[in-house]
């Protein structure tokens, strides 16, 4: 099986994956590859998001009809699919922290595998530990001159080549439709890479909180020790006592005398709606842990 994917990546070339020891792209301008395509971008999208059975349907489709592959990829751009991804080991799995992993063909080229589903993910010829939904046109474009392979190990599995998805991604540009960064992404991505403990922190500590929906580094240094008090805001849907534990988080990283300031903005005040219309960048985002898949090993026996 395995044979019969991988020769279809090539003519010439029967290529055999194996993962890469350095996850393609680390920090690019303070936001890597992966948190670009989860986090802070804004879109302009000319395609619809696909469902999981729409989107595979078509990838029958361009697998039978290969006429049909360049309206199989605007629509595979525009959707969200699962990438694997990796992390420190002994930290806990965050945006910021976390890069996609990418294969090295036998050539020496760069491939990444995308996936539809879980059920595809469970089929793929290498396993991983852990995946996320990732936006797709922001994932290439942060990975440019990368192949990508969608379903490899599949039944059905489509491979693209770097040139094929550089026009297409090219033509979406001059129609309009690239993703930007959302307004300080890049600031909270050098404050998280300088900071990496503190946000693993907070954001293991949020995720316990159902009330918070996001939070925000209003203002922090770069330094690894800031001299000033780190500043967060929080957005919450209820009334919800966590300013105590949250100076507890900063304390416990810092040490004493490196206290937070910490406001907590209920939905629907003026503070939340100014913070929700400004379009900025948090450092943590509820949605974000709904798309993170803990893969278990016996789930590729």
């Amino acid at each position: 099986m395995r044979d019969r994917i991988i020769a279809r990546q090539s003519l010439h070339v029967t290529a055999r994956f194996i993962e890469s020891a350095k996850p393609r792209l680390g920090v690019r301008n303070a936001i890597n590859a992966y948190q670009r395509s989860i986090a802070p971008i804004s879109l302009q999208r000319a395609e619809a998001v696909a469902s999981t059975e729409h989107l595979e349907r078509l990838l029958k489709r361009a697998v039978q009809e290969p006429g049909t592959r360049p309206r199989f990829l605007l629509k595979l751009l525009a959707s969200n699919v699962f990438v694997f991804a990796k992390h420190p080991a002994g930290e806990t799995q965050t945006v910021w922290n976390s890069h996609t992993v990418a294969w090295i063909r036998h050539d020496g080229e760069h491939v990444l595998p995308v996936f539809t589903s879980e059920a595809a993910l469970a089929r793929a010829p290498i396993p991983g530990t852990s995946a996320f939904r990732v936006h797709v046109q922001s994932l290439l474009e942060a990975n440019p001159n990368t192949h990508c392979h969608v379903n490899p190990g599949s039944i059905y599995d489509v491979p693209f080549s770097a040139d094929e998805l550089t026009y297409t991604l090219a033509r979406i540009a001059r129609a309009g439709g690239a993703t930007t960064l959302m307004h300080g992404a890049r600031e909270i991505g050098a404050i998280a890479n300088s900071h990496p403990l503190l946000v693993s922190r907070l954001m293991t500590f949020l995720a316990t909180v159902d009330q918070v929906e996001q939070a925000y580094f209003t203002e922090a240094e770069l330094t690894p020790l800031p001299s000033r008090p780190i500043q967060i805001a929080i957005l919450a849907t209820e009334s919800v006592q966590i300013v105590e534990s949250i100076s507890n988080v900063v304390e416990e990283t810092y040490g004493k005398g490196q206290p937070a300031k910490v406001r907590i903005l209920l939905r629907d005040s003026p503070e939340y709606l100014s913070v929700k219309t400004s379009r900025m960048a948090p450092f943590y985002d509820r949605e974000w842990g709904a798309r993170l898949l803990a893969l278990k090993p016996d789930a590729f026996s």
